[in-house]
């Protein structure tokens, strides 16, 4: 028992320690609670600054729903990021309902030390409403055959080289 507490006393301090960053960097991380979403909407915006050098990206106020980060181009263009995110902590890699209002989808998935080890990108948001309003998607599972992820990640792009070249360059 003595290991759970010990555990869970280690968990709190480390989780303390990245809320006072965030307080102090609030322009690099999300303005909502620390979760294993708001550290893939970290990488994702350091992907997306790499991506558009010369643009203004932000992220989107805690209430909103339908996005996550907003990119300004240098010829003005606005392009709104969903993120969204499971972990391999996760068994069902199932990914909370979409929400329209968004431009495009990135989702990530967090290896066990909280840093990407997959990365897709959906350029047009009708594909994914295309059977609901709300979708929920499963993401697939490169480790494990029964757990293909939905259908609709056939139509996604993997970006996992672009993205992890892009990381290499921001951290």
């Amino acid at each position: 028992m003595d290991k759970i507490y010990s555990a869970i006393d280690d968990y709190a301090n480390s989780y303390l320690k990245l809320w006072r960053i965030v307080q102090e960097e609030n322009a690099h991380f999300p303005t909502c609670s620390i979760s294993s979403g708001s550290i893939a909407e970290f990488y994702a915006k350091k992907y997306l600054e790499e991506k558009y050098p010369n643009s203004h990206i932000s992220f989107g106020a805690s209430n909103e729903k339908a996005w996550d980060i907003k990119v300004i181009t240098e010829s003005e263009e606005v392009v709104l990021f969903q993120v969204k995110s499971t972990s391999d902590y996760s068994k069902s890699r199932k990914l909370s309902p979409l929400t329209k209002g968004f431009d495009q989808l990135i989702v990530i998935t967090l290896a066990c030390d909280f840093f990407p080890c997959q990365a897709f990108l959906f350029t047009d948001p009708k594909v994914l409403f295309k059977n609901g309003s709300m979708p929920s998607l499963t993401v697939p599972n490169p480790d494990n055959k029964k757990q293909p992820g939905s259908k609709v990640f056939k139509s996604a792009i993997n970006i996992h080289d672009e993205f992890f070249g892009n990381l290499a360059d921001a951290l």
